[in-house]
């Protein structure tokens, strides 16, 4: 299985950010998202916060494709 990593920052866009992850969680696709911030919790830019799985910097790049 594919792994996608989807970096997420503080004033991203809710929309373009759950459609991403949605659409390709449905296709089979192992997704994890990632707050480049310090913090796991990530508010977008109409107030929705994400919580991301993972910070950016505990990515290991031969983890993802």
């Amino acid at each position: 299985m594919k792994t996608i990593l989807i970096p997420i920052a503080t004033g991203f866009e809710e929309i373009e950010a759950i459609t991403l992850i949605d659409v390709l969680r449905r296709a089979g696709l192992k997704v994890i998202t990632a707050s480049i911030d310090k913090k796991l919790d990530v508010q977008g830019a109409n107030g929705i916060v994400i919580i991301t799985e993972k910070n950016i910097q505990e990515i290991i790049s031969e983890d993802i494709d």
